[in-house]
């Protein structure tokens, strides 16, 4: 949630000419589709499409990211020819191209994929389709990293509402959009509504996924930043404290969670 506790990260910046590539390769509709027609049943993608994708995302994990462009690049040329620019497989493989922009520092061009992808799946799919909720999330990121935290937080609440209302309030997913929305408040000072939503968060991710789960163990540490904001130390420990110690006791003390919620907790005892 806070930039402080975020190592920057200087990463190689991914080339013009194929991200103009890449933004071309999904413009053009379908003939049916124009045609006002409903579109065919869709073709499933190869198992070896499937591993390249998988080896894509491997890359970008592990933060070969010209690598993974290329890959994921070559995957969406292939995934055209066999399945349709418009196919959903075609398209995720555009959110992967999006993600690794971001993480190579180029959010702006990361929203112009997004937005690409989302004019095509709303031609395709219905408003609440998981798809394109999952588009719109990963755009309300980019638009938190340039800095429009009130457009992010419009796409955030959109999107929380309905997986609350299709997935229920304690499912991952839910939970991730719920985080992202307080850490989109919490960047607009706004402290008192981003603790409304950590709390809620963890009141459910106790319940569901358990007290000593990563994604619970990150909302603790969200929500005693947070309330350090407030300058409430005292109920700030208590968090920190729970992520620090669960977090080392787990994932071992040179785990970088551990060493992350450690600092704070350390931090925080000086307070």
């Amino acid at each position: 949630m806070a930039r402080r506790t975020h190592p920057h990260l200087t990463l190689p910046l991914l080339s013009s000419t194929l991200l103009l590539l890449l933004l071309l390769a999904v413009v053009g509709p379908v003939a049916a589709q124009q045609q006002g027609k409903a579109a065919p049943a869709e073709k499933k993608p190869d198992d070896s499409l499937l591993k390249r994708r998988e080896q894509a995302v491997s890359l970008a994990q592990a933060g070969k990211l010209k690598e993974a462009e290329q890959e994921f690049c070559a995957i969406i040329l292939d995934a055209e020819k066999s399945l349709g620019s418009e196919h959903s497989f075609t398209l995720r493989n555009w959110t992967g191209v999006a993600n690794v922009l971001s993480m190579a520092g180029r959010p702006k061009d990361a929203e112009e994929v997004l937005r690409t992808v989302l004019k095509s799946q709303t031609k395709n799919l219905p408003a609440e389709h998981e798809d394109i909720l999952r588009t719109r999330h990963n755009i309300a990121n980019t638009l938190m990293a340039l800095g429009r935290a009130t457009e992010a937080e419009q796409e955030l609440r959109l999107v929380l509402r309905v997986r609350e209302k299709n997935l229920g309030a304690g499912h991952p997913d839910t939970l991730a959009t719920r985080g992202n929305l307080a850490t989109c408040l919490f960047r607009q000072e706004r402290f008192d509504d981003a603790k409304v939503e950590l709390e809620a968060a963890l009141r459910e991710s106790d319940r569901v996924l358990g007290s000593d789960h990563p994604q619970t163990l990150d909302i603790c540490y969200n929500l005693a930043l947070c309330l350090q904001s407030q300058r409430n130390f005292s109920d700030a420990r208590i968090y920190a404290r729970r992520a620090a110690e669960t977090a080392k006791a787990n994932l071992g003390e040179s785990h970088p969670l551990a060493l992350r919620y450690g600092a704070l907790w350390t931090e925080l005892q000086g307070s």
